[in-house]
């Protein structure tokens, strides 16, 4: 099956760091991942330990990582309904409204790369910690 969307955890993958402040920095070549992406006609999705709406306001300030580039934005602060903490990959798949089959996940955290794999995902793991070899 041909993978449609994208779902992103921003912290770690497309900024350079874990937490969301006015301090964080648009990880090297996303403005052009994106656009890339955007030509492919992916759909593309974006997880943040945030809210949704500081997520959007960093998005602001970051003009290579435009929130208009998103179909979905998704802040997992504020996700835990009733006592149930509700699994973010597998909010953004139903709102993309696509199979699990057809969507691929890019994370640097361990705990969203297990919410992927258990929703059907195929998943990419990002180690921000490691380069290109030289």
């Amino acid at each position: 099956m041909r993978i449609k969307a994208l779902v992103f955890d921003l912290e770690n993958t497309l900024i350079q760091t874990r937490e969301l402040d006015a301090e964080s920095k648009p990880a090297p070549g996303v403005g052009k991942l994106l656009q890339y992406l955007e030509i492919k006609d992916l759909r593309l999705a974006l997880l943040s330990s945030g809210s949704s709406a500081e997520c959007e306001k960093l998005l602001e300030i970051l003009s290579e990582v435009s929130e208009t580039r998103f179909d979905e934005i998704i802040g997992r602060k504020g996700l835990q309904v009733a006592g149930r903490c509700t699994n973010a990959v597998r909010l953004a798949i139903r709102k993309l409204n696509l199979p699990s089959e057809q969507v691929l996940v890019v994370t640097a955290n361990s705990a969203v790369l297990k919410e992927a794999q258990s929703a059907g995902t195929a998943t990419v793991f990002f180690d921000p910690s490691t380069g290109p070899e030289s």
